[in-house]
């Protein structure tokens, strides 16, 4: 016998909210238009100004409105991919990063499989732009930073980012950006050991440039390989880049 299924009760500001993003799905406010005072509100749906207020601010909170101050509340073009890029920060929980290797396999890999067959010279000025900015990244191996790693795995995380976008694949993409917060933390673990390494092979250095410490597994690689078409390329200098449990080249070898 089929369970019945309990039914959930909405506290008022949980329907409020939900009637309001209903209407504006139908249509009674579009985007830029202003929605009526919390008092109006409060008198159209026979609640507090209180539980409209809490109405709006899970609204405001899921990116479907802007609530302005001395100005009122406002519709808001919802961006998903801005949504997920925000949420993520929320769902990162530990031991995640184990799991970020296979995501990065399932996921990349075709992405880029799809990538090879619609970069365009576009596209590839994009990458060569992300590049450069990841050149400007030097780590003081005498005085190590933090600081310079994240900004670094950031950039590292926009450069994969981009291949997700260039893909085609809109799911794809979306998946990438969901991910944004364990593969960023993901891309420093990598690198945090790859500088480690290098302290340790290299004692005489003072300052390297981060991406050219690992030797025919950099970026400019994976363009080079896209360029050419060569997805089995990309893909061994991906997997090389993308697990952080090999072993890593050191400058020189």
């Amino acid at each position: 016998m089929k369970e019945t299924q309990k039914i959930v009760k909405l506290n008022l500001s949980d329907q409020v909210s939900n009637s309001l993003k209903e209407m504006t799905l139908q249509g009674r406010w579009s985007v830029g238009d202003r929605l009526p005072s919390e008092q109006e509100l409060a008198a159209m749906f026979g609640v507090s100004r209180l539980t409209v207020r809490l109405a709006l601010q899970k609204l405001n909170a899921q990116g479907l409105l802007d609530t302005r101050v001395g100005e009122g509340t406002f519709v808001k073009e919802f961006d998903f991919g801005q949504y997920l890029e925000e949420v993520s920060d929320m769902v990162m929980q530990p031991g995640m990063l184990d799991d970020v290797y296979e995501f990065r396999r399932c996921i990349e890999l075709e992405s880029l499989r799809l990538a090879i067959q619609n970069c365009s010279d576009e596209d590839f000025e994009v990458l060569e732009n992300i590049l450069v900015e990841m050149r400007t990244y030097f780590y003081d191996l005498k005085n190590p930073s933090a600081a310079v790693l994240e900004s670094y795995s950031k950039k590292d995380y926009e450069f994969h980012a981009a291949i997700s976008r260039i893909c085609g694949n809109s799911l794809f993409h979306l998946a990438f950006t969901a991910a944004r917060k364990p593969i960023t933390a993901y891309l420093y673990a990598i690198v945090d050991l790859r500088m480690k390494k290098v302290r340790e092979e290299h004692p005489e250095l003072d300052r390297v440039c981060i991406e050219e410490t690992n030797p025919g597994n950099t970026h400019i690689n994976i363009i080079e390989h896209l360029k050419s078409r060569d997805y089995e390329g990309c893909k061994a200098i991906y997997l090389n880049l993308a697990d952080y449990k090999i072993p890593i080249k050191g400058l020189g070898r």
